[in-house]
């Protein structure tokens, strides 16, 4: 299959983040549910829904989401708990780099433009295998 590069695709064609068996059972995925204290699958969710909302906001190869306000990114996660702590939770998975307080070391998503070019293959594989 290949490779798609995140300069050539529709990046919104990803809001409907694929979530597979890898996915779920990643370190990220555990390093938030222990940092959370809830179940792989929710952290797994979460962290879905971030990568969901930054291709519908068509987030830049680089991941940069720093004019967001964190409120802003944990309630597009439908996050509940208390504010700042799911967004720390990201950082400490290494889903997230930067500090929101800081300009001179921005919010970012780790390594977005491989995560939008591994999703939108798998999306493609999926839609490919349904078209045989």
């Amino acid at each position: 299959m290949k490779r798609c590069r995140f300069e050539d695709i529709d990046i919104r064609q990803c809001c409907e983040w694929p979530v597979n068996i890898e996915f779920v059972l990643s370190e990220p995925c555990a390093r938030i549910a222990s940092e959370l204290n809830v179940p792989i699958q929710a952290a797994a969710g979460l962290r879905a829904l971030l990568y969901s909302w930054a291709a519908k906001h068509a987030v830049e190869a680089d991941g940069n989401i720093s004019a967001f306000r964190v409120k802003t990114i944990e309630d597009a996660c439908l996050w509940d708990g208390d504010r700042g702590v799911l967004c720390m939770a990201f950082r400490s998975a290494g889903v997230l780099s930067g500090d929101p307080d800081d300009d001179t070391n921005p919010l970012a998503i780790v390594n977005w433009s491989t995560l939008v070019s591994d999703a939108f293959d798998l999306i493609q594989g999926i839609a490919d295998d349904n078209e045989e």
